[in-house]
């Protein structure tokens, strides 16, 4: 009996870790840390050229120092379990292919909560990586778990 205790506790433990809480009536920035050679560097989720692409599909996203911009502030909308995000600017976060784009179209996510206002994001059964390109970081949706990123939800106060 007191092991089926502990396991079913431990399963409550589990499950409530991973289900993510995200109160929808705040806002958030989004940061990566970055592990660089001269130590670790926060970078924030950030919105960018959504209005250089008029007869194209592609807003950016990249990650760039903090800054007073709506480009990096971020609300949530309840999707089921999921969670659709869109920018102060009025972009969503769209994953299409490997790439994340911002645009008008939204994808429902997955963040699976690590404790702490930290999370994996998951794009149905991929999780969403940072890397750098040409010095610029960018998110990409199609990681396996051994490649996924950690990220913190920062609330605007």
């Amino acid at each position: 009996m007191k092991k089926l205790f502990l396991c079913l506790s431990l399963l409550l433990a589990v499950f409530t870790t991973a289900a993510a809480q995200i109160d929808t009536s705040k806002e958030y920035r989004i940061k990566y840390t970055v592990q660089a050679t001269t130590g670790d560097q926060a970078k924030y989720m950030n919105i960018r050229s959504y209005g250089s692409y008029p007869t194209g599909p592609i807003g950016g996203i990249n990650f760039v120092d903090y800054a007073e911009s709506d480009e990096q502030i971020f609300s949530f909308e309840a999707s089921g379990t999921d969670y659709k995000l869109k920018a102060k600017v009025g972009k969503y976060i769209y994953c299409q292919q490997w790439n994340v784009d911002a645009l008008t179209k939204k994808s429902p996510l997955t963040f699976v909560s690590m404790g702490d206002n930290n999370y994996y994001i998951m794009n149905g059964t991929q999780y969403i990586k940072v890397e750098a390109v040409g010095g610029v970081y960018y998110p990409f949706c199609d990681a396996p778990s051994n490649l996924k990123a950690t990220w913190t939800l920062e609330p605007i106060i």
